[in-house]
């Protein structure tokens, strides 16, 4: 087992676009495997009529390399290979 295996952190978020946004995100390791995050601060009522916080949380996990560096399609060039001096 790692060092930071089960573990993570979560921080605020300086810019949210809206309300929608979460307030925290983060990322966590579990079992050697790495995900990331989100996190909205929320309240609720209890029986009692006291107000209550608590953190709702989406965990996403990461794309894999290969699809975020991914080449969508030719980029047709007028130059070849050997027109370029450098």
């Amino acid at each position: 087992m790692k060092k930071n295996d089960n573990s993570g952190a979560l921080f605020p978020v300086k810019e949210r676009a809206s309300d929608k946004h979460p307030n925290l995100s983060g990322n966590v390791d579990v079992g050697g495997k790495e995900w990331f995050v989100d996190g909205w601060t929320n309240t609720y009522e209890d029986t009692d009529g006291n107000t209550k916080k608590y953190i709702s949380l989406k965990f996403n996990e990461p794309k894999p390399k290969e699809e975020t560096n991914k080449v969508v399609g030719k980029i047709d060039s007028p130059f070849s290979n050997d027109d370029v001096p450098f």
